[in-house]
C-alpha cells in the first residue's frame, strides 16, 4: 500500500504545501510510499512534488490518495475514476460575495470552486477539514464521513531565518508595530484594522502599521483601503506587499502585536506564525478563527473600533498581560506540530481500513 497527496497548486512557502509535506514526512515515518503530485510545481519544489499525470504509473487499487482541496481544479476529473480510496482535506474557499464588486473573475472562481466540491460527495471515502468550522461546512454540503485534521504549521523556515538577524528588544519600543499578514482580500477586512489603527493612534502617535500581502488580483480593493488612509489622514500605513521569508521573519520578530479582524477564515495560519513569534494577538470572532487561536489572544465579539484599540494599547503596556497571552501562545502551538497532528491522521487512516505499524 502506499498512500499519496494531490496539491493542485504546490507553491513555496505556501501553508497547504507545507502541510502536504508535514504530512509526507509522517507517512514515511511509518513507513509507506508517499508521494505529491501537483498541476503546478514551484520551481523551489522541482524535487519535492511531481506532474500529477505521472500518477498513472503509481495507480493501484490498495493505494490511499489524499487531496487538499483550496480551488476547483480539473485535478479532480483526473482522480476520479481511480479504483483508490480517496481522502479529502479542505482548506475552505473564500465564500463569492466578498469578492463581488472588487474583481469578478476571482469571485465566480470561488462560486465555481465552491460548486465543485458540493459536487464531490460520492467521490472520497472520508472528508477532513482543517479546522471544526470546515467540517461543518463539508456536513453541511452532504458529506458523510467527516473529521478535522488541524493543518502542520511548518516554522522551520523562520527559525532558521532568525539565526540571520539581530533581535534587538528595544525595536519595539522604538515604533510600536501593529502587524497583519495575509492576502488583501476583502474578507481580511484591513479597512477594520486601518480604523483600529486609527483609534490607536490618539493614544501613541508613534505606532505603525504593516499589511503584509499579496495584492494581486485586488488591486481595487488596495485602492480603496489606500483612500480610506488619505479620508482619515493617517500615517506610518505601510504595505509591503508579497515578501520574501527573510523580510517576513524580520517583521515577525520586530513586531508589537498582531491584529485580525478578518470575516472568513479556514483555519488561518498567521495566527500560529504569530504565536511563534511570541507575538500578543487581537482577533475578532468569526468563522474559524477562535478555533486556530484558542487561549492565545483577545477575542471580541463586536468591532468596536474604539474598545479594539484600548486592547491593542493595553497589550503593548501591560508586560504582565502580554507575557500570560505570549506564555498560551506557546503552548497552543504545541497543537499544530507533527507530533501533535500525526496521531489524529493515524486514527483517520485506520477508519478507512489503513494497518499503521507501531
Amino acid at each position: 500500500m502506499e498512500i499519496h497527496q494531490f496539491v493542485p497548486d504546490f507553491s513555496y512557502g505556501d501553508a497547504i504545501g507545507n502541510d502536504a509535506l508535514g504530512i509526507q514526512r509522517v507517512l514515511k515515518g511509518w513507513g509507506f510510499d508517499s508521494r505529491i503530485f501537483s498541476k503546478v510545481i514551484h520551481p523551489m519544489y522541482r524535487n519535492r512534488a511531481e506532474f500529477y499525470l505521472y500518477y498513472r504509473y503509481h495507480s493501484h487499487p490498495d493505494n490511499i490518495l489524499i487531496f487538499h482541496y483550496s480551488t476547483g481544479t480539473e485535478l479532480i476529473d483526473f482522480l476520479r475514476d481511480f479504483p483508490e480510496r480517496k481522502i479529502l482535506i479542505y482548506h475552505n474557499i473564500t465564500p463569492a460575495h466578498f469578492f463581488e464588486g472588487v474583481n469578478q473573475k476571482v469571485a465566480h472562481r470561488c462560486q465555481e470552486g465552491r460548486d465543485e466540491l458540493s459536487r464531490l460527495t460520492g467521490v472520497f471515502d472520508l472528508a477532513l477539514g482543517d479546522s471544526t468550522y470546515n467540517r461543518e461546512e463539508l456536513e453541511a454540503m452532504g458529506y458523510r464521513q467527516t473529521g478535522v485534521l488541524p493543518i502542520i504549521v511548518d516554522v522551520s523556515a523562520y527559525r532558521q531565518s532568525l539565526k540571520k538577524i539581530p533581535r534587538f528588544s528595544y525595536l519595539k519600543h522604538q515604533a510600536p508595530t501593529l502587524l497583519h499578514v495575509g492576502r488583501a482580500a476583502p474578507n481580511k477586512r484591513l479597512e477594520d484594522i486601518i480604523k483600529v489603527f486609527y483609534f490607536c493612534k490618539k493614544f501613541s502617535p508613534r505606532i505603525r502599521l504593516l499589511l503584509v500581502g499579496s495584492h494581486y488580483d485586488t488591486e481595487t480593493y488596495v485602492a480603496a483601503l489606500k483612500k480610506l488612509i488619505k479620508h482619515l489622514n493617517l500615517r506610518d500605513v505601510i504595505f509591503p506587499g508579497h515578501i520574501s521569508t527573510q523580510t517576513l521573519t524580520e517583521i515577525y520578530a520586530h513586531a508589537s502585536a498582531y491584529l485580525c479582524m478578518s470575516e472568513h477564515e479556514g483555519f488561518c495560519v498567521p495566527l500560529v506564525e504569530s504565536m511563534f513569534f511570541g507575538l500578543p494577538i487581537v482577533a475578532y470572532n468569526a468563522a474559524a478563527v477562535p478555533e486556530t487561536l484558542g487561549d492565545a489572544g483577545i477575542l471580541f465579539e463586536k468591532k468596536d473600533y474604539p474598545a479594539i484599540a484600548e486592547a491593542v494599547m493595553e497589550l503593548l503596556e501591560n508586560q504582565d498581560l502580554r507575557n500570560h497571552l505570549v506564555e498560551n501562545g506557546k503552548r497552543r502551538l504545541q497543537a499544530f506540530t507533527e507530533a501533535a497532528v500525526a496521531p489524529i491522521l493515524r486514527l483517520h487512516l485506520q477508519n478507512v481500513g489503513v494497518k499503521i505499524k507501531d
